[in-house]
């Protein structure tokens, strides 16, 4: 399957850019990428192409290709794999934008992403991985509402493993939790970790941030926020201290590195109004 991307407008001398936008989960991804399908045309006439291989009719990210780079058996062949990505960036004439929060699994192994990386059609793209990031409490409660959602109420052990090894393998995930670790390990090649606060994001979401930081223009600014837990879970103290205490140091030099504010990263979570307790 070929995906012909549209023509875009841009100068012709200008480096092209690859952006992967790899998470993480529960910061707005749902609500980045519904964004970016429907308003690929208008991105494409601004020189961004929000890449169609690897997107499928009930997700509007390229988890296909995420999927292939991590071996994940939801792979399928005929929605786009990593060829038919590489192939469509590099037939556009301008930057472009891979997005799935799946990509997150990879992001202590950057060498995972090196078929795309070293790809012959994309050895000439500048790379930036981009992820969104929130302090680790408030991180392990969105996803245990999330699980909640989905029948998976077996979470006991879930916080040594996340104290022990500084990230959670859950089914065909891998969920970081230690952002300083992450620093460590990129850059890679010829792609650098781009690391925003969610807590102090610009124009109070993913999506305005994301479109400014990519200098998109005449863009909707509304904050459409999609996927959210319609019954939001707070942890015990006990367990928001556990937390807040083994990842503080990691976040107070990740903030330092990347040039980030340090609010709400380094800061007790404030727990919606009637959060379940759970942990």
């Amino acid at each position: 399957m070929h995906f012909a991307p549209p023509k875009a407008s841009r100068a012709s001398n200008k480096p092209r850019h690859l952006w992967i936008h790899a998470g993480l989960h529960k910061t707005g991804t749902t609500s980045l990428q519904s964004f970016l399908v429907q308003n690929r045309d208008t991105l494409a006439a601004q020189g961004l192409l929000y890449v169609r291989a690897g997107t499928n009719p009930y997700l509007n990210g390229n988890h296909n290709v995420a999927w292939e780079l991590t071996g994940d058996r939801r792979f399928e062949l005929d929605t786009g794999c990593l060829e038919e990505a590489a192939q469509e960036i590099a037939d556009f004439d301008g930057d472009a934008i891979l997005s799935s929060e799946d990509f997150e699994s990879l992001l202590h192994r950057p060498q995972g992403f090196d078929p795309l990386l070293r790809h012959d059609l994309l050895r000439r793209h500048q790379v930036t991985i981009v992820i969104y990031v929130r302090n680790q409490a408030e991180y392990l409660a969105s996803l245990l509402a999330e699980n909640r959602k989905h029948g998976i109420e077996h979470v006991e052990d879930y916080l040594n493993r996340i104290l022990e090894d500084g990230r959670l393998s859950a089914r065909e995930w891998v969920f970081q939790f230690d952002l300083a670790a992450l620093g460590k390990v990129w850059p890679h090649r010829n792609s650098k970790l781009l690391v925003r606060n969610y807590h102090t994001l610009a124009g109070g979401s993913t999506v305005t941030d994301f479109l400014g930081m990519l200098e998109a223009k005449g863009m909707a600014d509304e904050d459409v926020r999609l996927n959210q837990a319609s019954e939001p879970v707070r942890l015990s103290d006990q367990a928001t201290s556990l937390l807040m205490a083994r990842f503080a140091e990691g976040n107070r030099r990740i903030c330092a590195k990347m040039k980030i504010a340090p609010d709400g990263l380094c800061t007790a979570p404030r727990w919606p109004e009637g959060a379940v307790l759970v942990g």
